[in-house]
């Protein structure tokens, strides 16, 4: 996917080509190995201009050999387009994109979303494991941790033809095989590498996500969905189990991890009819969380020390978005020669106004703003005499 990009983007020459010899106009998209979120509309994109593609290759073919491209991207996509099995990939490659998308897409949030990560997490790993483990296996494994002690081995996996590879993969190798293009011991390497491939993407979840992590698997006692759903009992004795950590790594003294379980205890108890009414209002994507308990229930008011450890389990980092989100903002204020106060300035209005959901055009004109702005001058001055007197000091 990269290699045709490149192919294309690089060249005007070649972009000419490509519009003289296909009559297009599409071209493909930007791939980056590290931004699956963007991902599977590049494999669309793809698959939808392949034939395109295809013909480009073939016009470069009948050229005379010194005016054919011989540079490595162009010979990487030449053996794609020889490979039978080039559509298939691509089309298996959007169907696991299109597995992961929905869950990074929901984490690409600033909101507090810790107490539904790790829900989300196992339901993202059971929904892979299941396109290349046995259902057997699955439906033994109650459990998270049964579900990530399942060795990825021989033993447990689905024999390679049975390989779940999407519907438009599965099509696309049918069709290969009704018209002998591969052979049924090619298909089962295919679905070999496929196999391979989600193994992989498995492994790398269990290594970098916090599935094990007793705070992410406790924190779901704070999740509007898990409340309406679970018993007091079993709400409670996460509760326990969560506190405990917090006392453990020495976040919070036992004194107010004791006194914010039973307050928690009382909030399961006494507010329940409260909790559930709200909690039908709670929508995954629109409401905050946060909201959901500072202001619709007013937890600060009566339940104080339980409402210091949400605050901390709602500022713990679900990811990093936001980190990216503010380098791309970075990007927009910087121009050249500017000076790191300046920057610090012009990301502060920048984020005030993304706050606020404001435009340059909305920002509103007071008379404070109007006197600050015909100040702006001696203050600068001010800051020059001030910056000199430092030097001086050094």
């Amino acid at each position: 996917m990269k290699g045709v990009f490149y192919l294309l983007h690089d060249s005007p020459a070649r972009r000419d080509d490509f519009i003289s010899v296909t009559g297009d106009t599409l071209f493909p998209l930007y791939f980056c190995e590290t931004r699956w979120v963007e991902d599977k509309c590049v494999a669309e994109r793809l698959l939808e201009i392949w034939a395109n593609i295809v013909k480009l290759v073939d016009y470069y073919d009948s050229l005379p050999k010194y005016k054919q491209p011989s540079f490595k991207t162009y010979i990487h996509v030449k053996n794609a387009v020889s490979d039978p099995f080039t559509k298939s990939k691509l089309y298996y490659f959007s169907y696991i994109a299109g597995l992961l998308q929905p869950f990074l897409k929901i984490y690409q949030t600033d909101k507090p979303m810790l107490p539904f990560l790790f829900d989300d997490l196992k339901s993202l790993v059971k929904t892979l494991l299941t396109n290349i483990v046995d259902s057997n296996i699955l439906e033994k494994s109650k459990t998270t941790k049964e579900l990530l002690d399942i060795k990825l081995d021989q033993n447990n996996l689905l024999k390679t033809n049975d390989v779940h590879i999407g519907f438009a993969a599965s099509s696309e190798v049918r069709k290969l095989l009704v018209k002998d293009v591969v052979t049924t011991k090619q298909v089962a390497v295919f679905k070999k590498e496929a196999r391979t491939f989600v193994i992989g993407i498995l492994k790398k979840i269990y290594t970098k996500c916090p599935l094990n992590s007793d705070i992410v698997k406790n924190s779901t006692i704070f999740n509007p969905e898990k409340i309406q759903t679970n018993r007091g009992k079993f709400l409670k004795k996460k509760a326990k189990l969560l506190f405990q950590k917090f006392v453990s790594l020495n976040i919070i003294p036992f004194t107010k991890a004791d006194k914010a379980y039973i307050q928690y205890c009382n909030f399961i108890d006494d507010d329940m009819l409260l909790i559930l009414e709200n909690a039908k209002l709670f929508v995954r994507g629109e409401s905050r969380i946060d909201d959901f308990f500072f202001q619709d229930l007013k937890v600060y008011k009566k339940y104080p020390d339980m409402s210091t450890l949400l605050i901390l389990i709602l500022t713990l980092s679900h990811g990093q978005a936001e980190v990216e989100r503010g380098f791309n903002n970075n990007n927009l204020v910087l121009k050249d020669n500017m000076s790191i106060d300046s920057i610090v300035a012009r990301r502060f209005m920048n984020d005030y106004m993304i706050q606020k959901g404001l435009h340059p055009h909305e920002m509103p004109i007071t008379p404070q703003l109007m006197k600050s702005v015909s100040s702006a001058r001696t203050r600068y001055n001010v800051y020059l005499e001030e910056a000199k007197k430092r030097e001086s000091q050094k």
